[in-house]
């Protein structure tokens, strides 16, 4: 088992893999510092959950398309605003890990994706 700083690099390349293969096949996964957790496609009803409102500023244009979009998926636009800011929060945590664990898999020869998916496939 190859370790670095703590880290068992081999769990680290299994982990990355799987949630690539989630994110690529249009699932939402929200992670954490301590692994991760699957996320509904759809919340049905937010009335049992403490919820916060965040407002943001959208060109017309913009609104039109969420409300075509929002319409198409049979959600309401919070709905599909907040599925798509869990995608890219996890997208973003995807990446965080990505550059995190990069110097460790270039030190062991890894270098781009396909020799990782090279390795475990």
């Amino acid at each position: 088992m190859l370790r670095a700083r703590g880290i068992d690099l081999a769990v680290v390349r299994k982990e990355l893999a799987r949630i690539e293969q989630a994110i690529l096949a249009g699932a939402v996964e929200i992670l954490d510092e301590y692994g991760g957790f699957p996320v509904p496609d759809r919340c049905h009803t937010l009335c049992d959950m403490k919820t916060a409102t965040v407002t943001i500023r959208i060109d017309p244009r913009l609104e039109r398309r969420l409300s075509r979009a929002a319409a198409r998926s049979g959600r309401s636009r919070s709905a599909f605003v907040r599925d798509a800011l869990e995608r890219q929060l996890a997208l973003d945590r995807l990446a965080d890990l990505r550059r995190r664990i990069t110097p460790f898999a270039e030190a062991r020869g890894y270098l781009t994706d396909e020799d990782v998916f090279r390795e475990i496939s």
